[in-house]
């Protein structure tokens, strides 16, 4: 296979454009590229959404690809429901060359609601907290990892970002893969410039991983990008 899936950290990094992204090791070298291959040019800076707006989340789908051209995996992202009531959020799957499920992303809306509830007014001047979460699951279904976020502080006064009257939350910068005995297989640190709609994202494998588990985790920085998108 690819060094892709023999290196224990990769990083992410993301073109101006926002249309695609450069996998590789700490050193630089090239592991491999993800092209959107459907979906419009997405607007996730910070700046961009408040001013232009939220749009709804169209199908999106990245292929990944080793330093040959080869692809290894796709990351589909499917589009938002038209469900007002639906809080949950669309689903990423990730899909091997020959059409071949490996497994799925999904928004963990339970313990971000938990959180929030148990994070509301807890700080001075008030504001409060709240926790995202993932779940990833196997190609028939089977919970095999959360996904847990940095903590995130919104709304206090004294940690609050303020420009011209807009506010984003302080938090959110990394999150812990958690297998279901609770054991730390990997970090994800996720690096988005306010003014800037270059993310970066650094991943460290604490383990040799058995498949899906492996490629669910390679595929989480592109995969938890499209998520996190506001396209």
């Amino acid at each position: 296979m690819t060094d892709l899936y023999n290196s224990p950290a990769l990083r992410v990094e993301q073109p101006e454009d926002e249309n695609g992204y450069v996998i590789t090791d700490p050193e630089g070298g090239l592991l491999g590229r993800g092209t959107r291959v459907m979906g419009e040019q997405p607007k996730k800076s910070w700046l961009r959404r408040n001013f232009e707006g939220p749009q709804a989340l169209a199908r999106a789908v990245v292929r990944v690809e080793g330093p040959d051209g080869a692809p290894l995996f796709f990351a589909d992202r499917a589009a938002e429901s038209n469900d007002p009531t639906d809080f949950q959020g669309p689903p990423c799957a990730v899909v091997a060359p020959d059409g071949t499920l490996v497994g799925r992303f999904e928004f963990n809306l339970q313990v971000m609601a938990s959180s929030l509830q148990e994070g509301r007014s807890g700080l001075p001047g008030g504001g409060g907290t709240y926790t995202d979460a993932h779940r990833i699951f196997d190609a028939n279904g089977q919970l095999i990892c959360d996904v847990v976020w940095e903590e995130t502080t919104y709304g206090a006064v004294q940690t609050r970002f303020i420009y011209e009257d807009l506010e984003r939350p302080m938090g959110g910068r990394f999150c812990t893969f958690y297998d279901r005995d609770r054991t730390a297989l990997a970090r994800l640190d996720s690096h988005t410039p306010t003014w800037s709609n270059k993310d970066r994202y650094d991943l460290q494998i604490n383990y040799r991983l058995p498949e899906p588990l492996r490629t669910l985790i390679l595929a989480a920085p592109i995969a938890l990008d499209l998520l996190r998108s506001s396209e």
